[in-house]
């Protein structure tokens, strides 16, 4: 799914080092302002929402009419963008990851904004100078996306699988970790065809498409696995280990396994979205495009 990326400006303000960090009490109104201003986008109420923010906070005061209107209309055409790439925008849709800070003065609200077969994410960042919090970047997307990678979280080698108020999910996650395995255990005895059909008639986002997809990925897998049996040998029966899960937020949870090989492995990657009530397959990987992943659940014993 392509992803349509953006920036509305991101700045550097320089100022002297703070001797202490700002009080709790400064900080205190910015998550308010952060909540509703994705309230109001998820709304599909762009222009209020950019109102509330940037008549409010953003720092430059001298050119804000402008500014504001340029913003508006980049925003909508964006999101529009953005909808015909990854489905509707979700009737407020979104989830506040966290908060992310660089020194004493700087510290940035991040959010995810759902659609129908994925996020995006949003980052708000506030410079403190003279005792007032200003918006100092606004940004969308790939934009935001190194700032949304340090809230992507590893759980090796387990899944959470009890439902708490913590993770009101987990019941639900148990399923996909049965699928995923049942999947695999499939795939390593040479049933593609059942593997994917299992699967994806239960999982798939794209229902509507199904069929076609389903031809697709078989093909492409199949090819790929073929390749894989030249350069690792042949596959083993029964033969894959979870390595882990990896989440952002609590909509999105990625699984990560090794398919054993006679002479090495190689790694699978099932992500699951959740838009609203339950969740859905959005992408299967296999081979290079795991590396990534393989590395996140990589550990080292260093010499004593």
């Amino acid at each position: 799914m392509k992803k349509t990326i953006w920036i509305i400006l991101a700045v550097v303000l320089q100022g002297p080092a703070a001797e202490q960090r700002p009080t709790e009490s400064e900080e205190e109104p910015l998550k308010p302002v952060g909540d509703k201003f994705m309230k109001e986008i998820t709304s599909g109420k762009t222009a209020e929402a950019l109102d509330g923010l940037l008549d409010n906070y953003w720092y430059d005061r001298s050119g804000l009419a402008k500014f504001k209107m340029e913003t508006k209309g980049r925003t909508e055409a964006e999101l529009t963008k953005v909808e015909a790439s990854l489905g509707k925008g979700q009737p407020d849709g979104y989830e506040f990851l966290g908060v992310k800070r660089l020194g004493k003065r700087v510290v940035g609200f991040v959010y995810l904004q759902k659609f129908e077969n994925f996020v995006e994410p949003w980052a708000l960042t506030y410079y403190e100078s003279s005792g007032t919090f200003r918006l100092a970047g606004l940004q969308f997307g790939q934009a935001a996306q190194d700032v949304v990678r340090y809230f992507s979280v590893a759980e090796p080698a387990r899944l959470q699988v009890p439902a708490t108020d913590e993770r009101p999910n987990g019941r639900n996650e148990a399923r996909l970790k049965e699928a995923a395995d049942k999947f695999l255990t499939n795939v390593s005895n040479g049933r593609m065809a059942e593997a994917l059909d299992a699967l994806l008639d239960r999982y798939w986002y794209d229902q509507s498409g199904l069929t076609r997809s389903k031809v697709l990925i078989e093909s492409q897998f199949n090819a790929e696995l073929a390749k894989a049996e030249i350069t690792v040998g042949k596959r083993l029966p029964n033969a894959h280990e979870f390595l882990g899960a990896k989440r952002l937020g609590k909509c999105v949870i990625r699984l990560v396994y090794l398919q054993h090989f006679e002479n090495f492995c190689s790694g699978w990657a099932l992500t699951f979205y959740k838009a609203r009530h339950e969740f859905k397959l959005i992408s299967l990987n296999f081979g290079d495009s795991v590396e990534d992943d393989l590395k996140t659940f990589t550990t080292t014993e260093p010499t004593p």
